[in-house]
């Protein structure tokens, strides 16, 4: 049995890219909080970078910051739905996936934590 689309190419590649990524962009703001409190700080302090006059690459600095958040927690909701659909009764291996995938995403708050509060500390300071 043949997958219909691992044969495309080009154009209609890109297309079909696209359109899963937008559906997945509204699974995960219909269905996750996290994602979509994330989701939106990242809306508001991306323009206020530019707005305060931060040069390019800091911006994309901070943009990288606030990306990587958004897909740590894309990844711990994906590994939670396949837990959630593999595993029928309560085991271990249940909880130590969930919790990996759970500590992942918290962990990636980190460098946002303290990346952009330095780089608008800087900004004021200078």
């Amino acid at each position: 049995m043949s997958n219909p689309h691992k044969g495309r190419t080009g154009c209609d590649r890109v297309l079909n890219d696209t359109a899963r990524l937008i559906a997945g962009l509204e699974i995960a703001n219909r269905k996750n909080g996290a994602f979509r409190r994330d989701f939106r700080l990242a809306a508001v302090m991306l323009p206020s970078t530019i707005q305060r006059g931060f040069g390019c690459i800091k911006v994309a600095r901070l943009a990288c910051a606030a990306v990587f958040v958004l897909i740590v927690e894309r990844l711990n909701s994906t590994v939670e739905a396949a837990v959630d659909k593999v595993f029928i009764q309560f085991d271990d291996a249940f909880k130590r996936a969930k919790d990996c995938a759970g500590g992942a995403a918290v962990m990636s708050l980190l460098p946002r934590s303290g990346i952009w509060p330095a780089a608008f500390a800087h900004r004021l300071l200078t």
